[in-house]
């Protein structure tokens, strides 16, 4: 078979299977005449034969003489629908970051993708500041040499570097932070709705002097001003996880019936490293009652008395390649966003 003819067979075996994943196919599905398939890929009669034979030899489809060609795995073993890219965020320091990434993966293998990680050249700060594309190594090169066909991020993404993939035409999904985000397909989680949520909470709670514990950053400032409307509080801001003891120590210094009694914090690592930071100051003396935004499948241990406004990440992936593959199948350039819903959990121990 000349080199020509090998690598039109291998494409039309590729786009049969992608053809079995799109359509759901089951084990015994028939799978439409070559006829019908090479007007559907825009590719020879002979071709797509060829490739049907392949994939028979492989075990992917069966042939029933004078009756048709069915479909005998429809998981394809060996064969993958679509080559999906994962850039992932700091996995050293988030344990959200590393359970996600298992999700992202676990769905997008179950979705017969090959999934690639791109790992972070060096620890990113200002994500939505960053060219994250260059920052992961490897992922312009895929792209440029046609062998991405969408993209899932933990990060965000610049105005240049969205840009650059709306260019390539290549569909990418941000998946799990709060919104808002200006990605072009997203699953996120309502910054209004936790806010609100954990605001009725500390309310019910008792506490008349609460205070949300969030990032300097533009996202935030909304929601601030949502929480003072609701409870009369205030939004301590840190940039980094390494101002949490010093944020502690401040607040420690203020006179006790001027510290906050209680705190809304969308952060469980936050809430975990700034609680732990009050007991090593000041042992179990001021432990102010707290609302936390946190994964349900992954609670972390808390010191001190809590409610959880849970999501669930198994839930957020699923709905991200989910999303991803559709705009995959059929191009939008419309950006689309799907919010997760939210649940009030028990208190983490």
């Amino acid at each position: 078979m000349s080199d020509g003819i090998g690598k039109r067979t291998e494409l039309a075996k590729e786009l049969i299977v992608r053809e079995i994943w799109n359509r759901g196919a089951k084990q015994g599905d028939r799978l439409p005449s070559c006829g019908t398939l090479s007007k559907k890929l825009n590719l020879g009669r002979a071709t797509v034969f060829r490739a049907v034979k392949k994939l028979q030899e492989e075990g992917i489809l069966l042939a029933r003489d004078r009756v048709g060609v069915f479909i005998a795995d429809p998981k394809t073993p060996g064969r993958v629908s679509y080559q999906i890219g994962l850039l992932i965020g700091n996995m050293n320091s988030s344990p959200f970051n590393n359970l996600m990434s298992i999700y992202l993966q676990n769905h997008c293998n179950d979705k017969g993708c090959r999934c690639l990680m791109f790992h972070p050249a060096h620890v990113l700060h200002q994500t939505a500041l960053e060219d994250s594309l260059s920052a992961h190594l490897g992922v312009r090169q895929q792209i440029e040499r046609g062998e991405l066909h969408g993209l899932l991020t933990q990060l965000s993404l610049s105005e240049e570097n969205r840009d650059y993939l709306e260019k390539h035409r290549i569909p990418y999904c941000f998946a799990g932070g709060l919104s808002p985000n200006p990605a072009h397909l997203s699953v996120v989680i309502s910054l209004p709705e936790v806010t609100r949520m954990g605001s009725r909470r500390l309310s019910l709670a008792g506490c008349r002097n609460p205070s949300m514990l969030a990032p300097e950053a533009e996202q935030f400032s909304e929601a601030a001003e949502l929480f003072k409307k609701m409870t009369g509080g205030t939004c301590v801001p840190y940039q980094n996880l390494s101002d949490l003891g010093s944020l502690a120590q401040k607040i420690l210094r203020l006179p006790p019936k001027k510290r906050p009694d209680g705190f809304l914090i969308p952060d469980d690592l936050v809430a975990q490293l700034f609680y732990s930071a009050l007991i090593r100051q000041n042992g179990s003396g001021y432990l102010p009652h707290a609302v936390i935004l946190a994964p349900a499948e992954q609670l972390l241990p808390f010191p001190g008395e809590s409610e959880v406004i849970e999501f669930s990440v198994m839930e957020l992936a699923r709905r991200a390649v989910g999303l991803l593959l559709e705009n995959i199948r059929n191009y939008s350039p419309e950006r689309q966003e799907i919010i997760l819903p939210l649940k009030v959990g028990k208190n983490v121990l």
